[in-house]
């Protein structure tokens, strides 16, 4: 069994945290309880705030590691301990709250109607690839396209 490196959290990262959090509507906390993300299944769940959730989120996603990853550079941050189990299930229920949270942050709906954008429909798209253990290309190639107008305020 092969053993990976952990990254190890920079000695400012308290700082950089805080300036992202301030970007956050302030009802996030919230909006997690709304959407479940903060009830525990069991009594010893260890992430009890929207502050903890979204690191490992962040980790996770914005670094594009394995589960096992985020969850000991959160933890060797003086975060809560996790497994990589209990992240796994985090995760699959948070995209629900995830698409609540980036709606609150980025009013689009009405101020996308193509009326006020010289008729331009505005879009959000994404490409992107997927490939399987061992490939050496790409296995599958996915696209979404989504109409900014389309989203309610």
């Amino acid at each position: 069994m092969s053993t990976t490196a952990v990254p190890q959290p920079r000695p400012d990262w308290q700082n950089d945290w805080q300036q992202l959090l301030s970007y956050l509507p302030e009802d996030y906390e919230q909006l997690a309880r709304e959407h479940k993300m903060l009830e525990a299944q069991y009594s010893n769940a260890k992430v009890r705030s929207a502050e903890d959730l979204l690191r490992f989120v962040f980790v996770h996603v914005g670094c594009d590691l394995p589960l096992r990853q985020p969850v000991a550079v959160v933890e060797a941050a003086g975060g809560p301990r996790l497994s990589a189990m209990r992240l796994h299930m985090k995760m699959q229920r948070a995209p629900r709250y995830l698409e609540a949270l980036i709606a609150r942050m980025v009013p689009v709906g009405q101020h996308a109607r193509p009326e006020l954008w010289a008729g331009f429909e505005m879009v959000a798209v994404d490409a992107s690839t997927v490939c399987g253990p061992g490939a050496t290309g790409a296995d599958a190639r996915i696209h979404a396209v989504l109409r900014l107008a389309d989203r309610g305020n």
